[in-house]
């Protein structure tokens, strides 16, 4: 019974009930998440984006770089120890760090995809696309976790 309370209450904070607030704070970042991993397969794999989406696969491959740019800006933008900067400032920050992880994502993705064979496998090549973006997002995430450590409680101004 404790492992269904447990599952309950992760989705629960996972994902809470829809609400303008929650809809930044919680589901703009997931789907920035999902975007930036499936990015990340893309450069791995680019066969996969192009067999399912063959007449427009670089509008989709924009789509998907655009939605992980907004939603690791909205992430970054709610966390609490921007709370006290001034709206503008806390957007100025969000964007520069929203494009300085992804470019920076980008490239470790492009650098490490040379370092394998070309008849390694699609589906080897996806295993580790997913892998790598699941490693950086929780490097960013345990990043951003402990300087809102440092930064003492603070009120959100936007709610």
């Amino acid at each position: 019974m404790s492992v269904l309370r447990r599952l309950s209450d992760w989705r629960k904070e996972l994902l809470p009930s829809l609400s303008p607030r929650t809809l930044q704070t919680n589901y703009l970042p997931l789907c920035g998440a999902v975007s930036h991993t499936f990015f990340t397969v893309h450069i791995f794999t680019p066969q996969l984006l192009a067999r399912a989406f063959p007449k427009c696969d670089l509008a989709v491959s924009n789509t998907l770089l655009l939605t992980s740019h907004l939603g690791i800006g909205f992430y970054v933008y709610h966390r609490p120890h921007l709370n006290h900067l001034p709206p503008w400032t806390r957007v100025e920050y969000s964007v520069f760090a929203s494009l300085i992880f992804n470019f920076g994502s980008l490239l470790l993705t492009v650098l490490v995809r040379t370092l394998f064979p070309q008849q390694t496998s699609a589906f080897l090549k996806m295993i580790f696309g997913i892998a790598l973006s699941g490693f950086v997002l929780s490097r960013g995430h345990k990043y951003m976790s402990h300087i809102d450590s440092r930064t003492g409680p603070a009120i959100d101004k936007t709610s």
